[in-house]
């Protein structure tokens, strides 16, 4: 600097790499700290589906094939019970988590006019119980936001 103080960069390494494998390209990526599948990161790819892999571990844990276009966004409910997963043709889909290793869908969402670029839940269903009781799923693309009452 003008004064002669020099700063020195910390340039922390990764801790992990999580791959979905060679020509699967990761469009996106959403983390919680607390899941039945425990502490996870989802990744959605172009290939349709979501890997979820063990924050703490590295390792791909779950794979849900949710369509057939790249997936464009995915979101986590607080508390990590409900994974919500957007995709290229506008449409969301929210799965609930299960303490074996499996991802139920509950629910398809088909409404928004383009490529669902950002999920949000609100509500207080969103960590408590089974199903999406008490739970709203706001999807967002390039032209519209769209409230959806579970």
């Amino acid at each position: 600097g003008a004064s002669g103080t020099s700063f020195a960069v910390h340039q922390p390494k990764p801790q992990f790499l999580m791959s979905v494998g060679k020509r699967r390209e990761v469009t996106c990526a959403a983390a919680t700290d607390s899941s039945l599948w425990g502490r996870a990161v989802a990744c959605g790819a172009v290939d349709g589906r979501v890997y979820v892999f063990g924050l703490s571990t590295g390792k791909l844990e779950h794979r849900l094939h949710v369509c057939s276009v790249p997936i464009q966004s995915v979101s986590w409910a607080e508390g990590g019970r409900l994974l919500a997963v957007g995709a290229a043709d506008g449409t969301t889909w929210v799965y609930e988590s299960h303490a074996d290793g499996t991802g139920a869908l509950l629910q398809g969402l088909v409404g928004n006019a383009a490529g669902v670029s950002g999920l949000y839940f609100a509500g207080a269903g969103a960590a408590k119980g089974p199903g999406l009781e008490d739970t709203c799923v706001v999807s967002v693309c390039s032209r519209q936001a769209v409230t959806w009452d579970a």
